[in-house]
């Protein structure tokens, strides 16, 4: 009889090779067999006559129907042809053989068995004399009121404390049944691990038992074979690569803050693809971190793989356990009886995986890893645990139990009676004809009524609650229960209200522009100029960039960034200058030489500043363009700079320094320093997207800061300039005195064009700037947030969902 992970492989190969012939196209291959799966069931166990011809002519109607019934004769001649059985099948071959009339065999009691299906039934009939027993009504037994709670949370909390409460003043059995058990339990268990304090050392010490396990995926100790063994492949997401880092079961765990293995996981990000390379992984290790045992691992790898491309399911059982064995995993000493119970399930396992075979007899190693990954997923671990008095159960694993206390969790109406869901591939009116389960309304109340009265009736006290807000979203409670009531004990911070409570509800606004302070008395920078650029332009978009670091997703990038490309630009402007020191040099050179040496630059530049990443999302083609214009915008800009009327040398280039400014200290980089013939110093950055005017340099919030900044870093600055490295525009916008560009105005003519006092002398726009540039990084230094926005500073920035600034004021808002 095959598994149901086996049946539904084999439902999806029959869909891929139907596919394949037909070329009909399924985006979700993997989720139309689930559900071709569950249908070819549903039909056997509801004794639906496929052959029939009014039936098929249902299923002609839908397109995906008879799409359906084309996949199922091929499962049943796939199950013939192999000898193979699903749990349905098993079932229609025992209905069809059994004891005879005159000798129906033992007597067996169905105790609350409400929804058994017609194949079921007639199967038990062949076999047994079978007696179906369900719990008399009695007056009594009426179910109460509903206790109502605002959030899901606030309902689990005080579930836990309840149950808390009963354990500890030994109050006899209590049962916690979840209507929504995958939805529900992980937020109870916290609520009850809070409320026993078993959420650090003493984890395994809760009394409480889970009738439902969980996967063994999910265990942390097989999450982590997981990760280690997806390592075989050529890439990992990054969420694998912090798991094998920090694992507890795996040899690579950070230990200190200080390890190396961090700054290769920083690296590693930097690169900012989702799925980092096993390559890269290897090199950065063998940079930061040349011991580390995963170096080794990943060539043991490499050799073990080499060659195999498709093997047997048995083949890659005995590779998978030989790199684990080099893992050394499970690598924590002394495992707890939880993780040891875990582990022992190891063999298990892998027999499930090796059984497989049937259905898939050679794979590639992904899918190798996803049917293992499938075999974790559909093995449920359930510890085996002392008997404790509190338990939390499904409603069906709570039917026909009896317990001193029973609470009832999450009745609202799409969890009970639930909501009709028709299935895919069989037709509506089909579904309806035979009462599906799903499919009728009707019977799924009825259903939920007389569990709900079993419940109350095998129960001393009986408790049922719903909540009323999920997400925001107002919920409705079940139909089952005749009322709802609201606890009189629930905080504050747990209620919800309508929009037409909240309407009734005062507003106070209180109006607070200030954060925390930074504390910076060790001299430690707080950033770049950009900080000083941000706090001018709007002081909320440098708080919430700089000190809470927060900004939107990074867009996909097709071809080179405006970043990358400002980047490449800037590496080669400081080899060419490295190689040509002075005017002269410049002037020295003749065309051929200056392109010779550009052409040199960018061969340099281009094969070893390039990422290979970066390589393969641009391509060849691109980044050749890319140089090409490179090449025309340097070169062009070479023959300006030869026009200069005065002498200058290149002392400076990349030039790290700190400015001390309001009580911080700032880290800047100058592009590049010019030492003019007066010995007198020009600072210049170069700008290869748009810039503006010289005026972006002044004001209480000057607009573009960087300059000034660098000028108040250097001793005997004479002016400042933006190189505008934009092709077909190249100039210098600068700003100063005798600085030896061309078409230069005296310093009063260029200050009065920018509507200040011409008699302005260098060193009063120094100190100007100076004072202008304190005052921002005293607001930065003080948590001065104000959302108070430069003029077209919102144009551009992402973070109009935080500040909210386009939102009208609430005295204009509609209630």
């Amino acid at each position: 009889m095959l598994t149901a992970l086996e049946e539904r492989l084999l439902w999806q190969e029959v869909i891929e090779r139907d596919m394949a012939a037909t070329g009909f196209s399924l985006l979700q291959p993997t989720a139309a067999a689930s559900e071709a799966m569950r249908c070819r069931d549903v039909l056997l166990r509801h004794e639906v006559p496929v052959d029939d011809f009014s039936v098929r002519r249902l299923f002609g109607w839908d397109s995906d129907c008879q799409r359906f019934l084309t996949w199922l004769e091929h499962f049943d001649t796939a199950l013939i042809q192999s000898h193979l059985a699903t749990q349905a099948d098993c079932l229609r071959a025992c209905a069809d053989v059994g004891s005879s009339e005159s000798n129906p065999g033992e007597t067996v009691d169905l105790f609350h068995c409400y929804d058994l299906q017609p194949l079921v039934i007639a199967a038990l009939d062949r076999q047994v004399q079978a007696r179906s027993i369900s719990p008399t009504e009695q007056p009594e037994t009426a179910l109460p009121p509903l206790t109502t709670f605002p959030t899901r949370q606030a309902e689990l909390a005080e579930v836990a404390r309840w149950a808390a409460d009963r354990h500890r003043a030994g109050k006899g059995t209590t049962v916690i049944v979840l209507a929504d058990m995958a939805s529900d339990r992980a937020l109870l268990e916290y609520a009850l691990r809070a409320e026993f304090d078993c959420l650090d050392a003493r984890y395994n010490e809760l009394p409480v038992n889970f009738s439902l396990g969980m996967p063994l995926s999910a265990t942390p100790m097989y999450r982590s074979l997981l990760c280690a063994l997806r390592l075989m492949l050529t890439s990992v997401d990054r969420s694998d690569l912090l798991f094998l880092f920090t694992s507890p079961f795996l040899p690579l765990a950070c230990r200190s803050e200080e390890s190396p293995q961090l700054l290769v996981i920083q690296q590693l990000f930097a690169l900012g693809k989702p799925n980092l390379e096993c390559t890269d992984i290897r090199h950065y290790l063998a940079k930061h971190d040349p011991t580390s045992p995963l170096i080794s691992i990943i060539d043991r790898q490499r050799e073990e793989l080499r060659g195999r491309v498709q093997l047997g399911l048995g083949e890659w059982h005995s590779l998978f356990r030989r790199m684990l064995e080099h893992w050394g995993w499970p690598a924590r000493d002394g495992l707890d009886s939880l993780e040891f119970q875990q582990f022992d399930r190891l063999d298990n396992v892998f027999d499930d995986f090796e059984s497989l075979a049937s259905v898939r007899p050679e794979v590639a190693l992904s899918e190798a890893l996803n049917l293992l990954e499938s075999v974790l997923n559909d093995t449920v671990f359930q510890p085996k645990t002392e008997a404790t008095a509190i338990q939390v159960l499904g409603p069906r694993e709570a039917t026909g139990l009896t317990f001193d206390a029973f609470w009832f969790c999450g009745a609202r109406s799409t969890a009970v009676p639930g909501v009709p869901r028709l299935l895919g591939f069989i037709p509506a009116a089909l579904q309806n004809q035979y009462h599906f389960p799903t499919a009728d309304y009707a019977s799924m109340l009825q259903k939920s009524e007389v569990t709900l009265q079993g419940f109350r009736a095998a129960s001393i006290e009986f408790y049922a609650s719903w909540y009323q807000f999920e997400d925001g979203v107002e919920q409705y409670p079940s139909p089952v229960f005749p009322s709802c009531s609201t606890p009189q004990d629930i905080p504050d911070y747990w209620l919800l209200r309508t929009s037409a409570q909240r309407a009734e509800i005062p507003i106070d606004i209180l109006e607070d522009d200030y954060g925390i302070p930074i504390d910076a008395e060790d001299g430690t920078s707080v950033g770049g100029s950009a900080i000083l650029r941000e706090q001018a332009e709007c002081p909320f978009k440098a708080w919430v960039r700089r000190r809470i670091a927060v900004s939107a997703p990074e867009p996909e990038q097709l071809g080179l960034s405006p970043i990358e490309r400002g980047n490449l630009l800037h590496a080669v402007l400081y080899e060419v200058w490295g190689r040509i020191i002075n005017r002269d040099q410049l002037l020295a050179l003749s065309m051929d030489g200056l392109e010779n040496l550009v052409r040199g630059v960018l061969d340099q530049i281009f094969g070893e500043h390039i990422h290979q990443d970066v390589r393969r999302r641009v391509g060849a083609a691109c980044l050749e363009l890319e140089a090409l214009c490179t090449y025309r915008v340097v070169l062009d800009w070479l023959l300006l700079e030869r026009s200069r009327n005065g002498d200058f040398q290149v002392v400076s280039r990349e030039d790290s320094r700190r400015l001390d400014l309001g009580g911080l200290t700032f880290s800047l980089r100058v592009d590049r320093i010019d030492r003019l013939a007066s010995g007198e110093m020009l600072m210049i950055d170069y700008k290869s997207g748009g810039v503006g005017s010289a005026s972006y340099w002044f004001g209480e919030r000057p607009s573009d800061p960087q300059l000034p900044a660098y000028a108040l870093s250097q001793d005997r600055v004479q002016g400042i300039a933006w190189a505008r490295l934009k092709a077909g525009d190249l100039k210098f916008i600068a700003l100063g005195g005798e600085l030896g560009l061309n078409a230069e105005k005296p310093l009063s003519k260029q200050l009065a064009a920018l509507g200040l006092p011409p008699e302005t002398t260098w060193s009063q726009v120094l100190e100007g700037w100076r004072d202008a540039l304190t005052n921002l990084a005293a607001e930065f230094g003080e948590g001065y947030a104000a959302v108070d926005p430069q003029p077209r500073a919102c144009d551009f920035c992402d973070l109009q969902g935080v500040c909210r600034i386009r939102q009208p004021p609430l005295s204009e808002m509609p209630s």
